[in-house]
């Protein structure tokens, strides 16, 4: 089992109690083991202490697509004075994100119940997004979001580096950086250092 943080075990296990409560009765999730809990909440926050020296200092955050939480609520919970919040689309993994977040006690968490097109013009300092859509199409949809001087943090697979030449291809640039994970050989986090630009030309 992966060790996390003592400081946040009392935290880890009301996550883990709802959503195992919540999983089986309105089908959140299939990995409701404990193994499987503990790889997705240290895959959260592992990213922050990989490239802890190149994430630029923020004061908000947006996670698009949060799901069952992974990464956003667990990223509030260690940045306890960054405004965050989650984007979920589906009702029931809404509910469940601001039922939980009340349940643990985190009070800097925003849910929103919508589709990331739906968002308003709303700048951030970090935008993460994990396993949801592929980087052209991301940027696309969430370009209203960046600030000048935002990054950008993507938990992707072994394929994101096409996925970054299809974004060229799509005249998407950007400068960024990425680490694998220790533990999870199948997992990059790729970190976009400024605001990505468009050559519409």
């Amino acid at each position: 089992m992966i060790k996390l943080d003592e400081r946040f075990q009392k935290q880890y296990d009301i996550y883990k109690q709802v959503l195992k409560e919540w999983g089986k009765t309105h089908n959140l999730s299939a990995l409701l083991d404990d193994k499987s809990i503990d790889g997705n909440i240290y895959d959260s926050i592992e990213p922050f202490r990989i490239l802890q020296n190149k994430i630029t200092p923020f004061n908000s955050f947006v996670d698009i697509g949060s799901g069952c939480g992974y990464p956003g609520i667990f990223v509030a919970l260690h940045y306890p004075n960054a405004r965050a919040v989650l984007v979920e689309p589906r009702a029931k993994r809404a509910a469940f994100l601001s039922y939980v977040c009340i349940k643990m006690g985190i009070k800097n968490v925003e849910v929103k119940e919508q589709k990331i097109q739906d968002l308003k013009n709303t700048n951030f300092d970090l935008i993460l997004s994990r396993a949801f859509i592929q980087i052209p199409e991301f940027l696309h949809l969430s370009k209203k979001l960046f600030s000048d001087n935002c990054n950008v943090l993507l938990y992707k697979g072994s394929s994101f580096k096409d996925e970054i030449k299809n974004a060229n291809e799509n005249k998407y640039f950007f400068e960024y950086d990425y680490k694998q994970s220790q533990v999870n050989n199948n997992r990059y986090f790729v970190l976009i250092n400024k605001k990505p630009h468009k050559d519409n030309k």
